[in-house]
């Protein structure tokens, strides 16, 4: 069938309000007695299971991967994508693919559609990706894959990185060390590692996509560009701020021109330099770039998607690093009441933000409040995230802090040295929060000391 038989059926269809046009999207939608007539026409003619199996195909290939983070080009494809998942049972043959689209959709869907959604089906994905997994098959591998962001989409940093790990392995074997899709497993596998606090080797799996996709596809690519932008993330959690904000910046100037400015992941590359400026005291940049951040987001993707939230908590951070008290509380509770409806009490980024607006009550000598809640965010991370776990070990040193503010040297003394030592060891001894524990600790001491004599 010819471009003009086509346009002159759809406009056939719409002169009879049988087809409408999606201006906004560039789409169409089908009147549903249509969709009725086209699926009895498919079944008369024992054409509707190829069309229904054609299209599962058609529609994983459109879909974009969830390391993609495509929220955009992802809303118009999920009403498509979970109207094709609906027609069950599909042959055995066709499981894998309907697999892989169902993680991937939830992937997307949790931000469309609310959190809830990912946090019914992870277990039921997990169980289902174990009995199909095969790590000498592609598409299985794909499934592995898709199935580990949505493990890291709902705070399961464990049993993402395990699922990263098991397909990074298998497309090795499989693909061999240079492909494209290995290098994607090398990318992801660093994000992972990245947020369980293992910055080395974060950041050796980073160096390694960055390098392979500069090789592979060039610089200019979005793949070369997004693992430059991966390793800059690293780059900044181990205080390596001169690199990382070289690499942002150059990362962003690609993305402007390739993406344009208003890009969802130019925005989050924006949102990190932002936070490193931050992180080096250059408050005016930061807070300038921030609000920019945040007022696009909140216009592209609305006021409680994640990564407006993201952007949102790090401004009131940045609020508070300038003693601006009252903007950073007032932000900094809008923010954990959207969190915790949107993505529950113990998401590691509600806890970030609850932990953050701690500090903003001890910051105001807000002493009980900043304990309380202090407490209640050190004991969720120790049992989401892990006695050892940097995230973990920045609210004990919150905590420490409010102690000593409150005059308790040996809680606050005992507490600072288990955060030292356990920084020592996990983030090595010049990581920034290293020595700024070790300082802590030292002066800690001191106070003690003359306390006692």
């Amino acid at each position: 069938m010819s471009t003009v038989d086509v346009d002159e059926d759809i406009n056939l269809l719409k002169k009879y309000a049988f087809l409408s046009q999606d201006v906004k999207s560039n789409g169409y939608q089908m009147h549903r007695l249509v969709q009725i007539s086209q699926r009895k026409w498919l079944k008369s003619r024992r054409m509707f299971t190829r069309t229904k199996e054609e299209s599962l195909l058609a529609i994983l290939e459109a879909f974009p991967t969830p390391d993609e983070e495509d929220w955009i080009g992802s809303k118009s494809l999920l009403p498509h994508a979970e109207a094709i998942l609906g027609f069950v049972p599909f042959q055995k043959s066709y499981m894998l693919p309907y697999t892989a689209l169902s993680h991937t959709a939830a992937f997307y869907a949790r931000v469309w559609k609310g959190h809830e959604t990912l946090q019914e089906i992870v277990n039921t994905a997990t169980t289902r990706t174990e009995e199909l997994f095969n790590p000498k098959e592609g598409l299985a591998l794909d499934c592995g894959f898709n199935l580990s962001w949505l493990h890291f989409a709902a705070g399961k940093y464990n049993g993402a990185t395990e699922w990263a790990k098991r397909v990074l392995e298998g497309r090795e074997t499989l693909l061999g060390p240079d492909h494209p899709d290995t290098l994607s497993a090398h990318c992801s596998l660093g994000t992972m590692l990245r947020y369980q606090g293992e910055y080395k080797e974060a950041e050796r799996n980073s160096r390694k996509a960055s390098k392979g996709f500069k090789t592979v596809l060039g610089i200019s690519h979005l793949k070369t560009l997004r693992s430059n932008n991966n390793l800059a993330q690293t780059l900044l959690d181990q205080g390596k701020y001169t690199e990382a904000e070289n690499l942002f910046v150059e990362v962003i100037d690609f993305w402007k021109r390739v993406l344009g400015a208003e890009h969802l992941t130019t925005l989050s590359s924006m949102n990190s330099l932002a936070l490193t400026y931050r992180n080096q005291g250059r408050w005016k940049e930061a807070e300038e770039l921030g609000l920019q951040v945040v007022e696009i987001n909140k216009k592209v993707l609305g006021d409680e998607h994640p990564d407006t939230l993201i952007s949102m908590n790090n401004l009131a951070a940045t609020y508070h690093s300038q003693g601006r008290w009252k903007e950073a509380e007032e932000l900094g509770l809008q923010v954990v009441e959207i969190e915790k409806k949107v993505l529950g009490d113990e998401h590691p980024d509600t806890l970030i933000s609850m932990d953050n607006l701690a500090s903003t009550y001890h910051s105001q000598g807000r002493w009980k409040e900043a304990e309380e809640l202090g407490l209640q965010v050190v004991e969720i991370k120790k049992k989401v995230l892990g006695d050892e776990h940097p995230d973990t070990l920045t609210s004990m040193s919150n905590l420490a802090l409010v102690y000593d503010d409150q005059g308790q040297w040996k809680e606050a003394e005992a507490l600072m040295e288990e955060c030292f030592q356990l920084r020592e060891r996990v983030l090595g001894p010049q990581h920034p929060s290293t020595i700024s524990s070790r300082e802590n600790l030292r002066s800690f001491r001191l106070v003690g000391a003359e306390g006692k004599s």
